[in-house]
């Protein structure tokens, strides 16, 4: 990628600006013989669709080079903000041996919506540790998820990996939130966020009598999923769910589906049930 700006910068700095090549060889940190290369030749167009976001970032850079460390500020943003939406991932396919890869999804910056989503898991998974709601607990395990604010596929949804277990009539958390980690969970919640994006995040529990009675008696909306076609009929929700039933099939586990804003919102609804569940106080869960 990098030579590919270099080339597109050094074609604008001399043949558009009039540079002297040896300006531009300074301004860019190479050789004017490169310089040179890059001037005389066509440009080599990279097969993808980052080019055309390499054309747009090259100009910006051509008007900024001039201003000490602009150029450099403007890169490395442009190149963070590539790697967040995983534009580079089919570059590195093609350039490397490497069939999958994560480095990008976790990037650190806490502006980061990915970031925050992991953050936001986290912090959510601890709060049903505290509560340990082991009565929540289907067979299958339970797994929560969240997407980004825009999310474009499975890359965009987190959740955890091995999903939350129960040891010793505690419940653990086997790892730490990752994207793209459960494809069933991921792909449910992929559903109904695009029916109903106020919706970004998902836990499964145990299907009960008790269970369902306790989500009513906090006031929740409740919604009896039925199944067609093997998938389940998510179309009378909407941003006021707080419940999917899915009554299972022939091999298929009945649960319930805690829908809400984000994690936290999906955890403190589990935390109400459960409490509700024990007969214990509890909070409104809205």
């Amino acid at each position: 990628m990098l030579p590919a700006v270099r080339q597109a910068v050094a074609q604008i700095l001399v043949k558009e600006k009039g540079y002297s090549q040896s300006r531009a060889a300074e301004l860019l940190g190479i050789t004017q013989a490169m310089v040179s290369k890059y001037a005389s030749g066509v440009i080599k167009r990279l097969d993808d669709p980052i080019q055309d976001d390499i054309d747009a970032l090259a100009r910006e850079i051509a008007e900024v080079l001039e201003q000490p460390g602009e150029g450099t500020r403007l890169l490395c943003s442009r190149c963070i903000s590539w790697r967040e939406s995983l534009k580079l991932c089919a570059l590195h396919k093609s350039a490397s041996d490497i069939e999958e890869c994560r480095a990008c999804l976790n990037l650190g910056r806490s502006s980061n919506p990915r970031n925050m989503v992991l953050h936001t898991i986290s912090r959510a998974v601890e709060m049903l540790i505290d509560e340990n709601i082991v009565e929540l607990i289907p067979q299958v395990r339970s797994n929560i998820a969240m997407c980004t604010p825009d999310p474009v596929g499975p890359q965009d949804v987190a959740s955890v990996p091995g999903r939350l277990i129960v040891v010793r009539d505690r419940l653990l958390s086997p790892t730490d939130p990752e994207f793209n980690a459960s494809r069933h969970t991921t792909e449910f919640l992929l559903r109904i966020h695009e029916f109903v994006p106020a919706i970004r995040s998902l836990l499964n529990i145990r299907h009960s009598p008790e269970i369902i009675a306790a989500c009513r008696e906090l006031g929740m909306s409740v919604y009896l999923a039925p199944r067609r076609e093997e998938r389940l009929d998510i179309g009378g929700i909407d941003e006021h769910t707080d419940c999917i039933v899915d009554e299972g099939d022939f091999g298929i586990e009945p649960c319930i589906y805690i829908l809400g804003a984000d994690a936290l919102d999906v955890a403190r609804k589990a935390a109400a049930i459960h409490s509700t569940l024990k007969g214990e106080h509890h909070d409104s869960a809205h």
